[in-house]
């Protein structure tokens, strides 16, 4: 009965995943062509491009002029195989969805449900993980509009899942008694950190995460006569990634000559708005656009991140609910709650870890914390360095650090704490989703 009983524990994560992806589904389809981030002029016109092609192209290949921002820049430069996959994949759907924009944000719907019915057929071992897909209403959103953040979180989260569930291929494929037992499991998780290494820059974080993970697992949880066996088996994980990886790179290569930095910059000169061009950054750095390159321009770390508010809360407004081009807030009423859970839920963690842990566990934990700080330091240093950019998604990447460390916790927090936290969160995420950001986004028409 209670917190523990079935309803709790098993069929109030499948109504918050259900909830979650009928909203989304809401969003996609009321949503107006324009009022997404970079969604209509970045990432639809980029996919545009795999309509009729199947390789990446050229940096200068005038096939792709329309996808170029006014930064000058086309998401199409960047190895990300997730627009050619989107656009294959949702081609299946052209008969019923007739149109593209809409077939690509289902594409990004559809990678929430699989995750959401990955856990449905693990409901009863994972049934604490699915309160990190409810936890944000961005995240939600996220997967709501066609964009390049969704798929590396996707990917993240699968390699979370596959890392805490004792069934997973990969935990199989790591407990056998020998290199080519279960490979299949090894074979998927490779692939998995293959694409992710292709994605967004902020999941190299992520990416070091996990092999400290399986760092950890060698020399404090593999007996000494398996060591050399566990890591043969990491080694062959990134084998895999690298196979995955390397033609990709290599023929990103070979189509810009080997000289694809300098097309890069090339390109940019042409096709930037003037406060953007490489060239006004040498000759006049004080004319280009404000939020780039500050440390450059003498803003101080003290300056941006501590003295002025800006960058912490739009950070956070942006991790937990903010929605169009990041001008439509939630009631201010909203982040406050979700500071004060979000608090509580730090707390509650530290302190099982500090009273409820042995040792070694509770120094894991704090090398996720370690790890979570990370991902926030990269998206400061890159604010401070290249471009103001304080979001939200760049900060993703700890979702499923953090579920990863929830794995190490007592079996009491997860089938106690767990349940409260995402029943919360859950409530949370739904009255900013839908009191800010399906009544106020611009509708289609």
């Amino acid at each position: 009965a209670g917190i523990e009983s079935p309803f709790f524990q098993e069929k109030l994560p499948l109504l918050y995943l259900a909830s979650a992806f009928g909203l989304m589904l809401a969003m996609g389809f009321v949503s107006g062509l324009d009022v997404n981030p970079d969604e209509w002029n970045g990432h639809v016109k980029a996919a545009s491009y795999y309509i009729e092609n199947w390789l990446p192209p050229a940096v200068d290949d005038p096939r792709i002029v329309s996808s170029i921002s006014v930064f000058g820049i086309s998401y199409l430069w960047h190895i990300d195989p997730y627009y050619l996959l989107a656009v294959k994949a949702t081609q299946l759907l052209s008969g019923i969805v007739s149109e593209f924009y809409l077939r690509l944000r289902l594409a990004n719907a559809f990678l929430f449900l699989a995750l959401a019915l990955i856990l449905i057929t693990r409901i009863r071992r994972l049934k604490w993980i699915a309160p990190f897909l409810v936890i944000s209403a961005q995240v939600w959103y996220l997967f709501s509009y066609f964009n390049n953040d969704a798929f590396p979180l996707f990917i993240a989260m699968l390699l979370a899942i596959q890392v805490v569930d004792s069934e997973s291929s990969l935990n199989r494929y790591l407990a056998g008694p020998s290199l080519g037992r279960q490979t299949r499991g090894g074979v998927l998780a490779g692939i998995l950190i293959g694409l992710l290494f292709c994605s967004k820059l902020n999941y190299l974080v992520y990416i070091v995460f996990l092999i400290f993970v399986g760092a950890w697992a060698i020399l404090f949880e593999t007996p000494a006569t398996r060591r050399i066996l566990q890591l043969k088996k990491w080694i062959f994980l990134a084998m895999v990634a690298l196979l995955v990886y390397l033609p990709l790179y290599g023929f990103d290569q070979y189509v810009n000559d080997f000289k694809k930095d300098e097309k890069v910059l090339e390109a940019i000169e042409r096709h930037a708005a003037p406060q953007f061009k490489p060239s006004t950054q040498k000759a006049d750095l004080a004319s280009t656009y404000p939020g780039l390159h500050l440390r450059d321009k003498g803003v101080t770390p003290e300056e941006l991140f501590i003295q002025s508010s800006d960058w912490r809360d739009l950070s956070f407004k942006s991790f937990f609910g903010l929605y169009g081009y990041m001008d439509l807030l939630s009631d201010e009423a909203y982040y406050q709650a979700v500071a004060y859970v979000l608090g509580i839920f730090l707390l509650t963690i530290l302190g099982y870890s500090v009273f409820s842990l042995p040792v070694r566990d509770a120094l894991f934990i704090g090398c996720v914390l370690l790890f979570a700080g990370l991902v926030i330091g990269q998206s400061a240093y890159h604010s401070w360095v290249n471009d103001y950019q304080p979001q939200g998604r760049y900060l993703f990447p700890i979702l499923p650090m953090v579920a990863i460390g929830v794995a190490r916790l007592p079996a009491s927090f997860r089938l106690r704490a767990m349940p409260l936290f995402g029943l919360v969160f859950f409530l949370l995420s739904l009255w900013s989703f839908l009191l800010t950001g399906l009544r106020m986004i611009p509708k289609i028409g």
